[in-house]
């Protein structure tokens, strides 16, 4: 069977049969760092960092704020960041830090901004769940990809959609239509947004979720229709 250098197509099966299999998740991004045309591969990605003034900014700084405990969260105000970060975690059982996965694949000795970036990626995969208004079921997870795609153009983050594609294709069919139209929409969202991976998210646990969505582009009002279209809000 012919193959392609970089590509781990056993996980990628796994992943369409599972989206939730963070396992095979990681594995992902780590057969991708040894793909031989990675420097092609990540062009996009990469220009979309160094041209974001703030990402860069974080950078610079190795900005890696300690991760809130659950209870930090929770004290939080009403209808801040924290604390509707804090639901989400309780609700679906996850853990900030991914507690009990190796994730050490997003952590490079060498710190550049990309390898920045996937470590900032991983820390904040779930608050960009809140920011997008959006759960963790299939349907919401691929979405979320489309709108990261929209950012930064990631082969990682297509990897994970084209298998969630597959997942659809056969395991959800009858949801196909809604995916195709909240994937464009969530995508256009991506396009108008700020640089997600270059917001301080960690020094606004006690700010207003609308007004960090704010400072991010993103249309609270927007969010709210999709969910209500989509029956997908929490």
């Amino acid at each position: 069977m012919n193959t392609i250098d970089g590509f781990n197509f056993e996980s990628f099966i796994n992943i369409a049969i599972d989206p939730h299999r963070t396992d095979e998740v990681i594995k992902i991004q780590s057969s991708l760092l040894k793909a031989s045309n990675r420097p092609a591969m990540i062009q996009w990605l990469e220009k979309a960092c160094l041209a974001d003034e703030e990402f860069m900014e974080l950078y610079k700084k190795k900005y890696f704020p300690s991760f809130p405990t659950i209870e930090e969260l929770k004290s939080c105000p009403e209808g801040s960041l924290g604390r509707a970060l804090s639901v989400h975690l309780i609700k679906n059982n996850i853990a900030l830090d991914f507690t009990g996965i190796d994730t050490s694949v997003f952590y490079q000795k060498e710190v550049t901004p990309l390898n920045y970036m996937a470590a900032r990626g991983i820390r904040t995969h779930d608050v960009y769940h809140i920011i997008a208004n959006l759960g963790v079921t299939p349907l919401e997870e691929n979405v979320l990809l489309h709108l990261q795609l929209a950012q930064f153009c990631s082969p990682y983050h297509y990897v994970l959609m084209a298998a969630g594609n597959l997942h659809f294709a056969f395991y959800k069919p009858e949801q196909m239509p809604d995916l195709l139209e909240q994937s464009n929409k969530y995508y256009q969202i991506g396009k108008k947004a700020k640089f997600l991976p270059g917001f301080p998210y960690e020094d606004h646990w006690r700010t207003s979720l609308r007004e960090v969505r704010s400072m991010l582009r993103i249309d609270e009002d927007e969010l709210s229709q999709l969910s209500s279209s989509s029956g997908s809000a929490r």
